[in-house]
C-alpha cells in the first residue's frame, strides 16, 4: 500500500511539473511599437513585445473584442526572440478606425492576446508627430519631416532642425521669388544629415515640382551625411544670387548653383560641399565662431572663422581668419589677430554688417575674456577691414561679447549691434542679458 502511494505521488508530481512548465510557456502580448497607424499605411513594421514567442509564430490583428481583421493585413511575422516579434502590416484605406487586439499563435497552437494594443486612425493623421510652442499670431503651415504612407517619417536621423536658415531664390532670374531654400541640419552621433528643403514662397509647403518648369524634382536635397552642426549662417560667396550656407561644428561651406535653361533638367538647384580647413599653426580652437558677409565690397561674401588659439600647451594667440571663395575652393585672404594680449577669447563670437553708417560692412569680434573693468569686450573693425584700425566697446560683464548679432532691432532703417553678456547656466546669476547698440 505504501509502495502504491509512492507511485501515485510520483505521478501526481509529474502532472504538477508538467502543469508548471505549461504555465511558464503561455504566450503573452504586452505592447506594440508603433502603437498606431493611419488608414492607407503600407508595409509598416510593427514590433510586438511580450513573452513565450516561438519560432514560426504568427501575429493577427482584430478589431478590439471581435474576430474581425478590420482591414489590417499581416504580410509577414518575423521571430526575433522569445520576447519580440516583428509584424509587417498593411492598413487598408477603408480600414476600421478603432482599437485593435493583437493575437500571437505559436506553431504548437498556443496563443496569447494583447487587448487594445494598436489603433487605426483616419487617413492622413500624422501618428507620433506633434508641434509645441507655436507663437500667438502664427499658424503652422507645413511639416518638413512628414509621415509617409507607410507610417514612417521621411527623415529618421533624429533631431531634425539642429540648425535652420531660410533664404529666397529666383530660379530663372525673372525678378520673382520661385522657392524658399531651407537649410536644415539634423542628427546626433552616427545619424547626422544636412538637407535643403524647397518651399513654396506663398504657402510654405514643400514643392513637389519645379515651380518654373513643372517637372518633378528631388525635395529635400541631401547635401551631406555624417557631419554634425548646431549653428549655420547664410550668404552668397560668389555673388551669383544663389544662397550659400556655412555650418559650424563640422565646418563646411555649401555653395549653390542653378542649372541653365538648356540643361537636361533646367532651373534645378544643387549644392557642393567644401570643408573649411584651418591654416597651419595648431589652432585647436578653430571654428569657435563663424560669420558671413561682404567685407571687400565686391558683391561676394567672405566667411570669417574664429580660432581661440592653442591652449596652454600650445599657446597660439587667438585670431579670426577671413576666407574668400573662388576657382572652386576657399582661400585664406586675411588674418585678424587679437589686438593685445589682454583680449582673451578673441574670436569667440563674430558678426558682419554695417553698424557705423559708413559705406561697407564692418567686422565685429567678441573677446569675452578680455581684461576690462567689467570683463569682456567687442572689437569693431570698420570697412575696409584692417588689423590696425578698430575701436573697442565695453559694457556690463562678465563675458561681455560672448555673443554678437547685427540687425535693425529698433526698425529705424539702420542696423544695430546686439551684444550678449553675463555668465551662462547659473540659476542665481542675473547678469546675463542682451545689449543693443543703436
Amino acid at each position: 500500500m505504501l509502495r502504491c502511494a509512492s507511485v501515485f505521488l510520483a505521478i501526481l508530481g509529474a502532472f504538477l511539473l508538467a502543469d508548471s512548465v505549461s504555465a511558464t510557456a503561455q504566450v503573452q502580448v504586452d505592447s506594440t511599437n508603433p502603437s498606431a497607424a493611419p488608414q492607407g499605411t503600407i508595409n509598416l513594421d510593427v514590433t510586438i513585445s511580450g513573452n513565450g514567442f516561438k519560432k514560426g509564430a504568427k501575429a493577427q490583428w482584430f478589431v478590439t473584442g471581435t474576430t474581425n481583421p478590420g482591414g489590417v493585413t499581416v504580410n509577414s511575422t518575423t521571430f526575433k526572440g522569445t520576447t519580440q516579434l516583428t509584424a509587417n502590416i498593411t492598413v487598408a484605406t477603408d480600414a476600421v478606425i478603432s482599437g485593435f487586439d493583437i493575437v500571437v499563435t505559436n506553431t504548437d497552437g498556443r496563443t496569447g492576446k494583447g487587448t487594445d494594443k494598436f489603433a487605426v486612425s483616419q487617413q492622413g493623421t500624422p501618428i507620433g508627430c506633434s508641434t509645441t510652442g507655436t507663437p500667438s499670431g502664427f499658424t503652422l503651415v507645413a511639416e518638413l519631416n512628414t509621415v509617409q504612407p507607410n507610417g514612417a517619417a521621411l527623415i529618421t536621423s533624429l533631431r531634425l532642425g539642429n540648425a535652420i536658415r531660410v533664404r529666397p531664390l529666383d530660379l530663372n532670374r525673372d525678378g520673382i521669388v520661385d522657392t524658399l531654400v531651407a537649410f536644415v541640419t539634423s542628427g546626433q552621433t552616427g545619424s547626422e544629415g544636412t538637407y535643403v528643403f524647397l518651399l513654396d514662397p506663398v504657402t510654405g509647403l514643400p514643392q513637389a515640382t519645379n515651380p518654373v518648369t513643372g517637372a518633378a524634382w528631388q525635395n529635400p536635397l541631401v547635401l551631406l551625411t555624417g557631419a554634425f552642426s548646431t549653428v549655420a549662417v547664410a550668404g552668397d560667396v560668389n555673388g551669383d544670387g544663389v544662397p550659400d550656407f556655412l555650418m559650424l561644428n563640422s565646418l563646411y561651406l555649401f555653395v549653390g548653383s542653378v542649372s541653365g535653361a538648356n540643361s537636361p533638367a533646367p532651373y534645378t538647384l544643387s549644392y557642393t560641399a567644401y570643408p573649411v580647413q584651418a591654416p597651419p599653426g595648431g589652432y585647436s580652437g578653430f571654428g569657435a565662431s563663424i560669420a558671413i558677409g561682404d567685407l571687400d565690397g565686391d558683391g561676394a561674401d567672405e566667411i570669417a572663422v574664429g580660432a581661440a588659439g592653442g591652449g596652454k600647451k600650445n599657446p597660439v594667440p587667438p585670431v579670426v581668419f577671413i576666407y574668400k571663395f573662388g576657382a572652386g575652393g576657399l582661400t585664406n585672404v586675411q588674418t585678424i589677430q587679437e589686438p593685445n594680449s589682454s583680449a582673451a577669447g578673441f574670436g569667440g563670437a563674430i558678426a558682419i554688417g554695417n553698424i557705423d553708417g559708413n559705406p561697407g560692412n564692418d567686422l565685429v569680434v567678441g573677446a569675452p575674456g578680455a581684461s576690462t573693468p567689467n570683463g569682456g569686450a567687442a572689437y569693431v573693425y570698420p570697412a575696409l577691414v584692417q588689423q590696425s584700425s578698430y575701436f573697442m566697446l565695453t559694457g556690463p560683464g562678465p563675458q561681455f561679447g560672448e555673443g554678437l548679432g547685427i540687425a535693425d532691432v529698433n526698425l529705424d532703417g539702420f542696423p544695430d549691434l546686439v551684444v550678449n553678456t553675463g555668465a551662462q547656466f547659473s540659476g542665481s546669476d542675473t547678469t546675463a542679458k542682451s545689449l543693443i547698440f543703436a
